[in-house]
């Protein structure tokens, strides 16, 4: 008798000890998304396609319209996972590769131009919702200056008298953009 008390107790405390960890929830995060918005990571007003190569480090790609032609720019992307489950709010920072500066001239087009370069910066992904399926996300992004375009600019004066005004304060751009999230992964 002893040992089938034994028996049932062991079962019961097996099966209260296996109940507890399957219904446990598993902390999930996004694995891939896909965005419009505006901003250097979009290509100006475009598309943005992101994809984690592990749960921290992803590599991204926007095309979009930017002033006055079409644009890209592609990166990478380092995340900070919060703690929250599933997480609302993931501070970022980037660095990505594209069309990061432009000289545009209002009446005179045919002289518009931009130029490629290299742009860092950071910011927020702030998730919504019960089920986190989709999320804003906000950025600052600071363009290294470029030297093609100064002799560009340089060149217009120069050799048409065009006139720009002079600006050697730090420039920086805004990014903002609504994701979908395509893939999740259990952490």
């Amino acid at each position: 008798m002893r040992k089938i008390i034994i028996l049932i107790l062991f079962v019961a405390y097996y099966n209260s000890y296996v109940a507890q960890t399957s219904t446990e929830i598993k902390k999930q995060i996004d694995m891939s998304s896909f965005g419009l918005g505006m901003g250097l990571d979009y290509g100006g007003i475009g598309i943005n396609y992101t994809t984690y190569l592990q749960k921290n480090i992803g590599l991204f790609g926007g095309i979009g319209y930017s002033l006055f032609e079409a644009s890209f720019n592609v990166g990478l992307k380092g995340r900070l996972i919060s703690k929250g489950n599933p997480p609302t709010i993931n501070p970022f920072f980037t660095g990505m590769y594209g069309k990061n500066s432009f000289v545009y001239i209002k009446n005179a087009t045919e002289f518009n131009k931009s130029f490629k370069g290299i742009s860092v910066g950071g910011g927020l992904d702030i998730y919504l919702g019960r089920k986190k399926n989709g999320y804003w996300t906000f950025a600052l992004l600071l363009p290294f200056d470029n030297s093609k375009q100064e002799e560009y600019i340089n060149y217009l004066e120069q050799r048409y008298g065009a006139r720009f005004r002079k600006n050697n304060d730090l420039v920086l751009f805004i990014s903002i953009g609504y994701k979908i999230v395509l893939h999740k992964r259990n952490i």
